[in-house]
This record gives C-alpha cells, sequence and structure tokens, in this order.
C-alpha cells in the first residue's frame, strides 16, 4: 500500500460516531511501539495515551474543531500501519491527516550520515525505526512539556 494512500470503510459523516475503520500507511522503516512508548512514561496528560497497544490522541483539526483518534499499530518495520477510528467521523479525512503529519520519516541525508558516522550507524541499528512524533500544535507541546515534568 502506498505510505500516502489511506483506505476508510464505514465512516458515516452525518453520525458523530465512528462507524468503521481507516488503514494508514506510514513510510518505513518506523517501529511504531518504540517511538509512542515516550507517552506511555510521560503520564496521561489526556490529550495523548499510549498503553503499549493502542493510542488514543486528541488532535486539532482546524476550525478550532479537535477529533479523538484511536489508533493501533499493525504491519512491521518495513510496512508500518495505523488501525485507525475517529470520533466525530464527520472529520475523519482531516483527523487522518493530522495524525499522519505527527510520523515524520528519516530525511534523505540520515542515510548518508549513517553511513560516514560509525555512532550513528550504530545507534541507528540498535534502535531501527525509533523516529519522534511530532506534535500538532503549539498548544499540544506546551501541554505535552508541561505534563511529561509531572
Amino acid at each position: 500500500m502506498d505510505a500516502r494512500r489511506t483506505v476508510l470503510t464505514g465512516l458515516d459523516p452525518g453520525s458523530g460516531v465512528v462507524a468503521g475503520v481507516a488503514e494508514m500507511a506510514l513510510p518505513p522503516p518506523l517501529d511504531l511501539a518504540a517511538s509512542l512508548e515516550a507517552y506511555r512514561r510521560w503520564g496521561d496528560d489526556r490529550l495523548d495515551r499510549w498503553d503499549g497497544e493502542r493510542l488514543l490522541r486528541a488532535l486539532p483539526v482546524g476550525g478550532g474543531r479537535w477529533a479523538a483518534v484511536r489508533a493501533v499499530p499493525a504491519g512491521d518495520l518495513g510496512m508500518p500501519r495505523l488501525i485507525v477510528q475517529v470520533a466525530p467521523a464527520g472529520l475523519g479525512a482531516a483527523a487522518l491527516d493530522a495524525l499522519r503529519s505527527t510520523f515524520v520519516a528519516a530525511p534523505p541525508a540520515f542515510e548518508d550520515l549513517a553511513a560516514r558516522d560509525p555512532v550513528i550507524a550504530a545507534l541507528d541499528a540498535r534502535h531501527a525505526g525509533l523516529r519522534p512524533v511530532l506534535q500538532p500544535d503549539l498548544f499540544t507541546a506546551l501541554v505535552r512539556s508541561i505534563s511529561a515534568q509531572q
């Protein structure tokens, strides 16, 4: 599946509830569990929750609106995917775009750096697919930075 292709099934935009799921492919290599582990360690700020099996996240989708997202990792390091539910369902496409933008691929220059720097190469081999998960907006980043210290 193309990393940008999302398959939507059963999202009813008028109901305000999730009637189905979306499957979202992400750019490899990506170790979703390792990348999300920080959310479990930092504690519950009621914006982002990771229990080792599912991600619960509140995402701004524009126009002062927020969507609740439940995502379960699927696939593997070479073909990472998320199985996603969104509420309200009418915000499904915007929420999926917001969620997708929080997972970043290593920039093209990273391979060159790892080839030249043995320390970077060793770290990348040891933590293959570990990537930062971006905060979707300044408010969320601020709440996260404060709550992670508690």
